[in-house]
């Protein structure tokens, strides 16, 4: 009985490979998007660059960033929840697989009967029964291989969507700490000019006991006086709000939590080279999962399409039973299979498989949606790290010009050749050139980080 049981167990097996090539799955294909052949945001073919370390923020030489970085990718609640969702979709593929798999279930029981209503030895059995059931179903069409597929989609999706919010907590990270630097110097820049401004304020008035000037001019410069004094707990807000966003990017409480920094005058601009566009549908992870969802998407087809036809299933059993006393054993086998076909779902069926098809387009047009939104972030990146370094080198020629006017302009005031409004005028100039001058160079780097994530990732040119 045994090995018929084996015999017939094999068949099942060799019946099962033979239909495994049975698919309901449509041959997936990536949707056809338009792709340009070069970035229109440089001039000819855009520097080809070499792939860089993924700790990309390591091209600054900040290592006060590189320290924040590395709290912030430990200690995030937002990464640590995408990582529980990837092991959630990982668990999904193994129930998914499970159903390509036979079960095997366990059984057993004991009994004892009286026979004797007075509980004679002879009118008491013991009885026992162990037993085993295993049971399979076959995939003939693919049902459950389609499945398995989209879980596998489900859970690789999952992956580069925790590489894609990496990606945003390290560019937050990064902007953030750039933006505290320079609210920091512009800081700085404010103390300077409100010091700056209150000597000259002390000049003014003394030049005005002196009866050398009018009291208008004193009135305008303590109210110059006064406007560069509001402007300091302005910047104090901003840079405490920067830190506290820091802070809570590294999942940790702001009361807790302090940034010593480097001036930006300090931190490395790295010189970014881009590949060709082409190249994103490959490295970013927010196109890889909206395609893996595409991919899962196709798979549903296939597994809706399957729910069509019959399942066959077989079952197989065996054990042993007997009792104690009297001492009996026997065994028992058993082999059946069964098939269960749709007959009446009332639409449920033909529901199902246009609601996945109606998905799987739905899906596509997402994707393409969403390669036109990466190229549209990378052009934006590319424009913007060129015209924030125009802007720049033409604020720091601005503020060069305004230094030394105001110098000049303070040395004539002090010895009687200019009036006081030249003064005043050159005074708010400086004041307004440096502080665009730093924000300028905040510019620069945040528009650095911002190609950094656009071409998802560290790419240096060479040398």
């Amino acid at each position: 009985m045994n090995q018929l049981m084996i015999r017939r167990a094999a068949l099942a097996v060799s019946l099962t490979a033979l239909l495994s090539a049975c698919s309901l799955t449509p041959a997936y294909q990536r949707p056809v998007t338009e792709v340009p052949d070069h970035w229109s945001a440089t001039p000819g073919e855009a520097p080809t660059g070499q792939p860089a370390d993924v700790a990309w923020w390591e091209q600054f030489g900040d290592p006060e960033l590189t320290s924040l970085m590395r709290d912030a990718l430990a200690g995030s609640n937002e990464l640590a929840a995408s990582i529980a969702r990837v092991d959630q979709a990982r668990a999904a593929v193994r129930v998914a697989g499970a159903a390509l798999l036979p079960s095997v279930d366990g059984s057993g029981s004991v009994s004892r009967r009286t026979d004797d209503p007075h509980g004679g030895p002879s009118s008491k059995t013991n009885a026992y029964s162990v037993g085993a059931t295993a049971s399979y179903e076959l995939d003939l069409w693919g049902k459950n291989r389609a499945q398995v597929e989209a879980a596998r989609a489900d859970y690789q999706g999952t992956v580069f969507d925790h590489e894609a919010l990496r990606l945003v907590v390290e560019s937050e990270v990064a902007t953030d700490y750039m933006d505290l630097m320079a609210l920091r110097e512009r800081l700085s820049l404010a103390r300077d000019n409100l010091k700056a401004a209150r000597d000259l304020l002390d000049l003014v008035e003394l030049r005005y006991k002196e009866g050398a000037i009018s009291a208008l001019d004193v009135a305008q410069q303590r109210g110059a006086v006064a406007s560069f004094e509001a402007q300091v707990p302005a910047l104090e807000q901003q840079a405490q709000a920067t830190e506290h966003a820091l802070a809570l990017l590294a999942g940790r409480a702001p009361q807790t939590f302090a940034v010593a920094g480097t001036p930006l005058t300090s931190v490395k601009l790295p010189v970014i080279g881009v590949e060709q566009p082409s190249q994103l549908l490959l490295r970013r992870p927010d196109l890889r999962s909206a395609e893996q969802a595409l991919i899962a998407a196709n798979a549903d087809i296939g597994a809706a399409r399957a729910a069509f036809f019959p399942t066959i299933s077989l079952t197989a059993g065996g054990g042993l039973a007997g009792s104690i006393s009297p001492n009996a054993t026997s065994t028992f086998t058993s082999l059946a299979a069964g098939l269960a076909a749709p007959i009446f779902r009332g639409g449920e069926l033909t529901g199902n498989l246009q609601r996945a098809k109606a998905r799987q387009r739905e899906l596509a047009a997402d994707y393409r949606q969403a390669v036109i939104t990466a190229f549209g972030e990378a052009e934006d990146a590319l424009v913007a790290v060129q015209k924030t370094g125009e802007r720049y080198d033409r604020l720091a020629e601005a503020a060069a010009q305004a230094r030394e006017t105001y110098r000049i302009a303070h040395l004539r005031y002090k010895e009687g050749a200019e009036d006081f409004l030249t003064v005043l005028d050159a005074q708010r100039s400086l004041f307004d050139a440096e502080d665009s001058l730093a924000q300028a160079r905040a510019a620069r780097f945040d528009a650095a980080v911002s190609l950094f994530k656009a071409m998802a990732g560290g790419w240096s040119t060479p040398g």
